[in-house]
Formats: C-alpha cells, structure tokens, sequence
C-alpha cells in the first residue's frame, strides 16, 4: 500500500505551458534530455517546442522537424537554430545539409558565405550564388587559401581581377598572380593587342634573362619560350614581332657560345653583309626581284617608327637583334636595303637618345626625391628628438610619400628610416602607457564619487569634468594616430563608474525637472496679457508683484527656458507698469478738475450748499 495517492510530476510534464517551456529550457535531468526531440516534435504549445530546439544539437533532425512544421514562429526558430550550428560546424555539409543551403534565401545564404567556421560550408554555401561582386570581395577575404583560388577561378571579368591582383599584392601573393594570370589569359583569348603585346614582350623578357642562366637552363627555357612565341607571333604587330625575334637571336647565340659553337659577331656580319651588299649592287642593282625583297624590312621600320617611344631599353636592344637578323636573311643590299638601313639606323639612335635623356632625367628625379627623403627623415628625427607624436605621425606620413615615389632606398637611409620608425614605435608606446595612466586616475576619481557626500549637481558638474577629460585624452591620442579602443576595459569601466555616480542622483534630477516645469507653466502664465482696462489698482498692484517675484525666481526654470520667459515676464512688467503710470496720470488730473470745480461752486454758494458740495467733492476725491 502507497503512502501517498498520488506522484509529483516534474515541470517539464506541467500544464501551464510557460512553467513547461521554462523547465525545458533550463532542467538538465537525463529524462528530460532524451525527451527533447520528442518534446520540440509533439508539444502542443510553439513556446515549448522553440524551448526544445534551443537545445537539439542534431542538425540532420531540425531539418527532418522543419519540413513538418506548420507554426511560423517555430520554423523561424528552426532556422536560426540550424544557421547557428552551420556557422559553427567543423565537419563539412552532408548532401542533406547541401540541399538545405539550396533551400536558403539569399541573404541568409551570403551570411553562411563570410561567416561559416568551416571552409567546406562556405565553399557549398557560395557555390550556387551568381554575384561577381561577392565572389570578388571573398576572394581577398576568405581564410581559407585554397578557396580563394578557386573564387578566382570563377570570375570573368578581367579588370574586376586586375584589381584583386594589386589589392592581393601584399597579403597573398598566390592569388595575386592567380587572378592576374587569369585576366591576361582572358583578355588574351578575346584578342586585346595591349595583352598580346605584353604577353609577348614578356616571353622577350624571359629570353633576356634566360641569357644569363647555365646551358641547360637556357636550352630548357628557350624550348619553352618558343612553344610560347608560336602562338602569339601570328597575332601581334611588326615591332612587337621583332623585338621578339631579337631576344630569341641573342639567346640562341648565347646557348651557341655556351656550347663552343663558333658564330659570327654582329660586327663581323655586319662587314660581311656590307660586302656583299657592295659586290651585290652591280650585279642586282636593277633585279626588281632582289629590290622586292626589303618590302618587309621596310614595314617593319614604318612600324617602328610609328612605335618607338614605347619600347623601353631591353624591348630597344632586342629591337636592334631582330633588325640584324632580318637584315643578314637579305639575299643582297642594294640601294633600296642601304636607305632602309640608314632609316632604321636613325629611328634606333633616336629611340636610344630619349632612353638615355629619360634615363638623366630619371637620376636627376631620383637625385631630388633622395634629398627629399633625407629632409623629411631629418624632420621625423626631429619631432622624435621633442617628443611630440602628432608631429612625428605627420612626418612619417610625408616620408612614405617620398618613400612610395622613390622605390630603392639607400642603405643609409634605410637604416635611419629604421631606427626612426622604431623610435617612434617607442614614443607611442610611452604616450598610451601616460594616457593610459591618467584614464586610470579619472577611473579612481570616478569610483571615489559615490562615497564624497556630494550635492547632485556637484556629482553632475565633477562627472561632466572628468568625462570632459577623458575625451580630451581620446583626441590626444587620435591626434597622435593612436585611435583609442571604446570597448577596453579601462573605457568600460569608466562608463560603469561615472552611471554608478550618476545613478542616486536621477531622482533628484527628475524631482527637480518636474518642478521647473511646473514653475515654467506658472510664470508663462503670469507673463500671459490680461485686460488692463478691467482690472482694479489692487489687481495690477498684485499682479506686478507676482511678475516682479516670478523674474527674481527664474533659477528655478530649466535653463533652456529661462531666457524665452524672462523676456516675456519683462514686457509683461512694462506693460503693467505702463498702465499704473497711465492711471496714476489720469487719476492727478481728475483731481486738479475737481478741486477747480468746487473752488467756483463755493464762489457763488451759501453755506448750505457750501457744504453739501464739498461733502460731495470729498466723497468724490476718496
């Protein structure tokens, strides 16, 4: 036989359905935690089962619960549940979790995207979304590598790449030559002539550097720039073309010299072509076949002539190679060949006379921004040698101009700019720890407040002063470039402590607005026009005093207020005062009439009726 009739259920079992949501909320018991997918499925009441799904961890059942969930409020619960476990989740999506982020709107769907711990969730989560401008910003700010190169992959447009490329310059240097392959390759693939010409200037360059690598590397190298070269020669212009050519001439002469190949010097072919073209122009000098064969050469100097203040040094010398091997390919110099020669010959000393005057002027440029690196380190010495971090922060910044425009730094100045940059590194580091020193003192005064038995103003007036100060030490350092951190923990805790301060205060302060503003009705209402002409002596003599005590009493009005009701009380005081004048004037004359009056009644009266006209003048006079 049982004690008792009956067992206490626990809340979670409650029928009061806040009391039950509360319990599964918060209860920890094993029943009850086995029971929470049973519970966030059948109960009755959405408040319980939003409670439940707060805790289910199985994000394969919440899907299996959102697709038979008909209360909105739960299926949004659902979803805010499910996104927070995906932004979380270590392991990478299953094809069930992949189908769900096909099913997210875009917004939810783009926060998976930046937000999601895994790289797998936000490579799935990005992958169905169409937006250049999202794939572009995530391909500078994805953490994961290897994602950002696949993102790179995924883009089109070849100027939206050449700016991931200079912004990735620093950061990440993969996916900066990965996106500026890619858009070289797709301007290549549409035919650009700017990306052709440096693609093929490029494969010159490699030449020319190849030139200066052992045999095997050469020889290597050279295979490879000609597998290159052949699928772009057919597509650039003439210059381009034999500026190439000339690389490729001077390469193979070198791989032949490497190789102990005896090949004639550019001097000596060149007699040897002058020769024969001497022999050659008795003999051709009139064959129209012989002369037909500079039609070439000649296209090509008009092309260099049109060209040639662009090419630099390097693009002139490999210019200048693949104008001699043209030229040996000759079957004869006739007349025709020599004046295409002499042409050449000109544009090339030409081209060369605006490299070497660039080049001058170049030294002369570098020559100037050196002394003006030198004077702007000095500056920043000197700001350091004071002391003053606002002056230093400004010159340093004048010293990256002059460093950005300058590119190669001597070794001296590097060390001095080192050293600068170092004492400066200092010199903040010394004024956070004395600003930081003071904030910590405001925080003191700040947490002596309470305890001082101050009036309320004078709680208000000292925490304004020291808030006053801290903003002060806020500028000093965003002054300094040194911004300030509003959630360090000095900062939190000197808003903590001046609110502290404040706190018992509020009372008092509300008590005393509502005062003003009863007092603001009051004298408003006072300084309000009322009819003179109606109004008694007494009534104006009451009237003003009130006014005259209301204007000596306006420290109890909001300050904001006080200067607008002051004025009104003012002309209120004048217009009563200018109505008492009025009648004390017209009330004088009244007088002098009555007393003239009674003096010629008298003159003519007997004394019975003297005396009843005066009485009546005095009844009158009162």
């Amino acid at each position: 036989m049982r004690l008792f009739g009956f067992v206490v259920k626990p809340d979670w079992h409650h029928a009061d359905p806040a009391r039950r949501a509360a319990a599964v909320a918060k209860e920890t018991s094993p029943e009850l935690i086995a029971a929470l997918p049973g519970i966030a499925r059948d109960d009755a009441d959405p408040r319980v089962r939003i409670a439940a799904l707060g805790r289910l961890d199985d994000a394969s059942l919440l899907r299996t619960l959102r697709a038979g969930e008909r209360d909105a409020a739960v299926r949004e619960a659902l979803d805010a549940r499910l996104l927070r476990l995906a932004l979380a989740a270590d392991e990478p999506p299953d094809e069930a979790a992949v189908a769900w982020i096909d099913t997210l709107p875009a917004s939810t769907r783009i926060r998976v995207v930046r937000d999601a711990a895994s790289a797998a969730w936000r490579r799935a989560a990005i992958a169905g979304i169409d937006r250049p401008a999202l794939i572009a910003e995530r391909c500078l700010a994805d953490p994961d590598p290897a994602l950002r190169l696949e993102l790179v992959n995924r883009l089109e447009d070849p100027e939206v790449l050449e700016r991931i490329a200079q912004k990735a310059r620093r950061d990440d240097k993969r996916v900066a030559r990965a996106a500026a392959d890619r858009a070289q390759a797709i301007r290549l693939a549409a035919g650009d002539p700017a990306a052709l010409r440096a693609a093929a200037l490029a494969v010159g360059e490699r030449l020319a550097a190849l030139r200066r690598e052992p045999t095997e590397t050469l020889a290597s190298g050279l295979e490879s720039c000609e597998s290159a070269w052949r699928e772009l020669a057919p597509r650039i212009d003439a210059t381009t073309f034999t500026i190439v050519q000339g690389h490729f001439a001077q390469a193979r002469a070198a791989l032949d010299r490497m190789r102990g190949v005896s090949t004639p010097t550019k001097s000596a072919s060149a007699d040897a072509d002058t020769a024969a073209s001497d022999g050659a122009t008795t003999d051709h000098e009139a064959d129209p076949e012989v002369e037909a064969d500079v039609d070439p050469l000649q296209k090509l100097v008009e092309a260099c002539e049109a060209r040639i203040d662009e090419v630099d040094r390097e693009s002139l010398e490999g210019l200048l190679a693949g104008f001699e091997e043209a030229w040996r390919a000759l079957p004869a110099h006739g007349p025709r060949a020599r004046a295409i020669r002499e042409r050449f010959d000109r544009v090339a000393a030409k081209a060369r006379q605006r490299l070497d005057d660039a080049s001058r002027a170049h030294e002369a440029q570098r020559r100037e921004r050196e002394t003006a690196l030198r004077h702007a380190l000095g500056v920043l010495e000197s700001a350091l040698d004071e002391g003053s971090v606002t002056a230093a922060r400004t010159a340093l910044g004048s010293l990256d101009a002059v460093l950005a425009a300058l590119g190669e730094v001597p070794r001296d100045l590097r060390r001095r700019e080192a050293t600068a940059r170092q004492g400066l590194a200092t010199l903040v580091a010394r004024q956070r720890w004395s600003l930081n020193r003071q904030r910590a003192e405001l925080v003191d005064s700040a947490a002596a407040l309470p305890g001082q038995g101050l009036h309320p103003d004078a709680v208000a007036a000292r925490v304004r002063e020291l808030r006053e100060a801290w903003a002060r030490l806020d500028a000093i350092a965003s002054a300094a470039g040194d911004a300030p951190d509003p959630e360090s923990g000095l900062a939190r805790r000197f808003r903590a402590l001046t609110g502290k301060a404040l706190a018992p205060t509020r009372k008092y302060f509300a008590e005393r607005q509502k005062l003003r503003a009863a007092r603001a009705t009051e004298f408003a209402a006072l300084a309000a026009p009322i009819e003179l002409a109606q109004a008694d002596d007494r009534t104006l003599a009451l009237r003003r005093r009130a006014v005259a005590s209301a204007l000596r009493r306006l420290d109890e009005v909001d300050p904001s207020r006080r200067g607008e009701i002051g004025r009104r009380l003012r002309e209120a005081l004048a217009r009563l005062d200018a109505s008492r004048h009025e009648r004390a004037a017209s009330a004088a004359a009244a007088r002098r009439r009555l007393l003239a009056n009674l003096a010629r009644r008298l003159a003519r009266a007997d004394l019975a009726t003297a005396v009843a006209a005066a009485r009546e003048a005095e009844s009158e006079w009162s």
